[in-house]
This record gives C-alpha cells, sequence and structure tokens, in this order.
C-alpha cells in the first residue's frame, strides 16, 4: 500500500469511527441488551450487526468499484451522494446536541432484538447503514487507490465495529456508565457534527 494512501485511509477510518458511535438502531439494540438483559445478550446482538456490517460492507465496495468501472464520468454524482448524505448526518447529530437535554434514558429505547439474528436483521434492515458504507467506499476510493484499497477500508472498518460494538456490549450493561453518557451526550454530538461535516465538505469540494 502506498504511503500516500494513508491520509484518505485516516479519515475513511476517522468517519467510520464516529459513524458507529453516532446513536442509531444498531448502537441503541446492542446497548439496550445489555444493560437490560446482560451483557452476553449484548454480545450476541454485537456479533449480528458486526457481520451486517461485513455484508453491506462488502455489497457497497462491489456495487461501487463495478460502478465505477463502467461509468468512470459517474464518480462525480457518487461523491455528491456520498457528501450529502455525510452532511445529513452532521445535521442529524447537530440537532441531537440542541436535544440533548430532552434525551430519554437509553434503556427505555424500544429494542428487544435478544440473538445473533436479530441483531444481524437490524443492520441489515437499516437504510442509513448501506447509505454510510457507500459514502466511506465513496470517500476512500480515488483514481490513484491501490487494487485493495476496498479491502482496507472494509477490513479496518469492521475492526473499528468489533471494538466500538464490542466495548458497548461490555460497558452498558453497568448502568453507571450509560448515566454519564447520557449527562455529557451533548459534547459528543458535537464531535459528530464536526466529523461528518468535514468528511462531507471534503467530499462536496473534490467535485467542484
Amino acid at each position: 500500500m502506498s504511503i500516500d494512501y494513508l491520509p484518505t485511509l485516516v479519515l475513511v477510518y476517522t468517519a467510520s469511527f464516529m459513524i458507529i458511535i453516532s446513536p442509531g438502531p444498531s448502537s441503541f439494540a446492542i446497548m439496550n441488551s445489555s444493560m437490560t438483559f446482560g451483557r452476553r445478550n449484548g454480545f450476541l446482538v454485537m456479533l449480528g450487526v458486526v457481520c451486517g456490517a461485513v455484508t453491506w460492507g462488502t455489497l457497497a465496495s462491489i456495487g461501487v468499484s463495478a460502478f465505477l468501472a463502467a461509468e468512470p464520468n459517474a464518480v462525480g454524482f457518487i461523491k455528491v451522494f456520498g457528501g450529502v448524505y455525510l452532511l445529513y448526518l452532521a445535521v442529524k447529530a447537530f440537532n441531537r446536541m440542541l436535544n440533548s437535554r430532552k434525551n430519554t434514558n437509553l434503556s427505555k429505547q424500544p429494542v428487544k432484538r435478544l440473538s445473533f439474528i436479530k441483531g444481524y436483521l437490524i443492520h441489515m434492515s437499516n437504510p442509513e447503514a448501506m447509505l454510510g458504507w457507500i459514502a466511506l467506499i465513496t470517500l476512500g476510493l480515488k483514481a490513484s487507490s491501490p487494487e485493495l484499497a476496498p479491502f482496507y477500508i472494509v477490513g479496518g472498518c469492521v475492526l473499528i465495529g468489533i471494538f466500538v460494538y464490542g466495548a458497548n456490549a461490555y460497558l452498558f450493561s453497568a448502568k453507571k456508565i450509560s448515566e454519564i453518557y447520557m449527562r455529557y451526550s451533548r459534547f459528543a454530538e458535537a464531535a459528530f457534527t464536526i466529523i461528518f461535516g468535514f468528511a462531507g465538505a471534503t467530499l462536496l469540494i473534490s467535485v467542484v
């Protein structure tokens, strides 16, 4: 892998990390299962979510790569699509930051998926997971990208997912952790806003 590609990977991995830790159906399912039904169930859901991420990442990688090979001129359109979606995530994070004091306790989220299969289905049925992977693949693929770039992107992002989701399953089985998270959620959402906004703007500016 060329060292010139490392800055792109760092940006992709940073965006992936922020997407993964941003509250969503998969995160809430893991947190809720751990806090309500114990750490074991949280890890079962986590494994299902990770397998769903591998599936979406592989499909997005194959689809985007094949599409770009067939229609090279379409890269600008795909970058606009990915950039707009990342900016959409930034707006959502900003709104959550403004309304952080109105958030309910995570244990009250209506998530009752307690098995590997259910965790997989939660992630696969979430359209934002698909869009997020398309945005990450698009962010990481360039004309000068190495042939193994899709592997680096998917493999690295999945490892990040295992770490973050696994930490969620482990830590959120302790009620004290969930209370701390809710107390400082506004700072986390501010970070989400900045990272998503920067990544989205980077894609859109590259089209100009």
